[in-house]
């Protein structure tokens, strides 16, 4: 079956995606919300902003993406050159947004307070 692709596109939050990006990954793969319809079902994509710890240094990384489990695959297998070799990784916070530039934003906004105080206080208050 071949599944009906909608997609919902904020030109505005592509716009300034692009134009506040400034170092990190580059994991998601679309840059909008998806409704994905299969046999009457259907669901949304959604996107991720996370925090990874390193079991090895105890560093973190932030960043985003529309598939945890594939991101942290590639993080785990040395795929991303600036986590390779300081694994194994584990997720420890993330947050849902509906898009991609979004989520972009949240990293970029937890990136930009430079704290480890600030990163240990979002996973204990997830918890």
């Amino acid at each position: 079956m071949l599944a009906e692709v909608v997609e919902l596109v904020d030109t505005q939050d592509l716009k300034s995606c692009a134009l506040n990006r400034r170092a990190g990954s580059i994991p998601a793969f679309s840059t909008e919300t998806k409704a994905i319809r299969n046999d009457g079902f259907s669901f949304l994509v959604m996107f991720f902003t996370y925090v990874l710890l390193s079991e090895k240094s105890g560093k973190f990384y932030v960043g985003h993406t529309e598939d945890l489990t594939a991101r942290l695959d590639r993080h785990n297998n040395g795929f991303v050159v600036s986590t390779r070799n300081k694994g194994p990784w584990k997720i420890v916070y993330s947050e849902k947004f509906r898009t991609k530039a979004e989520a972009n934003r949240r990293e970029l906004e937890i990136k930009s307070k430079k704290s480890i105080k600030y990163i240990e206080t979002l996973i204990s208050n997830n918890s």
